[in-house]
């Protein structure tokens, strides 16, 4: 008997075998970025204008230090709008904790962080945490799109 796997089957997926894209392949570098003693009235009207769901902050050499979301600007127009407090500066808002994909994590891996999270967007950093871009939830499907149905 001869032990024969049809060559229709495949023992990895395509993300594993035919891919090896990562992060820095599908990464888009011209993201917008925020400066952490901005305004957040102006932080919050690029956001707007830009239809973005959120900006990484990033530090005058390029170091991530943070990230803007809608959410962290829902607080501050509450604040300002409803309760008429004053605006503030980015930092004041902006998350601290984050979630970053490095340069060279693999598209199977990124799937996963988008399937267990709610992001839409996840900064990508190199070893030194020097901001390079992000990728964006719809950017990796058009990505995993493009791959050969029966690869999966």
């Amino acid at each position: 008997m001869v032990n024969y796997t049809h060559h229709l089957v495949k023992p990895e997926s395509d993300l594993e075998m035919q891919s090896n894209k990562t992060a820095e392949d599908i990464i888009l570098k011209s993201a917008l970025t925020l400066k952490e003693d901005m305004s957040i009235v102006e932080a919050c009207d690029l956001l707007a204008n830009h239809g973005l769901s959120g900006a990484p902050v990033t530090t005058s050499t390029g170091k991530l230090i943070g990230f803007l979301s809608e959410k962290d600007c829902l607080k501050y127009l509450l604040d300002m709008k409803y309760y008429n407090n004053e605006g503030g500066i980015v930092g004041d808002f902006m998350s601290r904790t984050l979630m970053t994909i490095h340069k060279n994590e693999t598209l199977l891996y990124i799937t996963e962080l988008f399937m267990k999270n709610h992001f839409q967007m996840y900064p990508v950093v190199d070893e030194d945490g020097i901001f390079l871009g992000v990728v964006t939830r719809k950017r990796l499907f058009n990505e995993l799109n493009r791959l050969n149905q029966t690869s999966w």
